[in-house]
């Protein structure tokens, strides 16, 4: 759907211009208000001063707090829980076990090094869920098709026989009308892995797809 403001260039241009333009006018106008108002300058850097420290103490209060609360998830046996599960609380249809939840994760990458793609695989191997419910795509660029086949066959011969489906996908270049980019990279890779779903017949509802940055190592219980 079309944006309404771009019908109006001028007014979406000054929009645009807005945000930097208020920062340099700070800069500028306290320097010279400072002689001609200085008892308004004090208040105003004041206000400001106070202001940021309001937001670094809330911001400070909520990174403790997260940091407690993960601290305390992470002693869970989360994989214990699921097998604890009484079966009469799963709502989900189709499934009877939480074992028959798949989990489709794509890594999009270029131009990384293959020590880069190697941590992350790794710690992926690590983590305790059943990795036979586990379809692992790395999503390469024909821009970099070189080094992504080199990569893409090393990952596959070290970690390919360890899930349930690994598969290297090229994103092709210069797709009509398409941004290059991490998106449009794991855009490609799902709808191409999607077909090797539908083969083997996995209903939709029962997969969790994670988009991962190619540097995510995830902790053991992420799953």
């Amino acid at each position: 759907m079309e944006n309404p403001i771009n019908n109006f260039p001028r007014l979406k241009r000054a929009l645009e211009i807005m945000p930097g333009a208020l920062i340099w006018a700070t800069f500028i106008i306290i320097p010279i208000f400072s002689f001609f108002r200085p008892l308004w300058v004090t208040y105003f850097v004041i206000i400001y001063g106070l202001n940021w420290l309001f937001k670094a103490l809330n911001m400070s209060m909520h990174l403790i707090y997260s940091f407690w609360r993960l601290k305390r998830e992470v002693k869970i046996d989360w994989r214990q829980r699921c097998e604890n599960l009484d079966k009469d609380k799963i709502t989900l249809p189709g499934a009877e076990d939480w074992k028959d939840i798949y989990h489709l994760i794509i890594f999009p990458t270029y131009k990384e090094s293959i020590e880069v793609l190697d941590s992350s695989f790794r710690a992926l191997t690590r983590t305790n869920y059943t990795k036979d419910r586990m379809i692992v795509v790395l999503a390469i660029e024909e821009r970099d098709k070189e080094n992504a086949f080199r990569n893409a066959q090393i990952i596959e011969k070290r970690y390919g026989d360890k899930f349930f489906i690994f598969k290297a996908i090229m994103h092709p270049n210069n797709i009509v009308g398409e941004l290059k980019g991490k998106g449009a990279n794991a855009t490609w890779a799902a709808k191409e892995i999607k077909k090797e779903i539908d083969k083997i017949r996995i209903p939709y509802e029962h997969i969790i797809v994670s988009n991962f940055d190619i540097d995510s190592c995830v902790h053991k219980q992420y799953f």
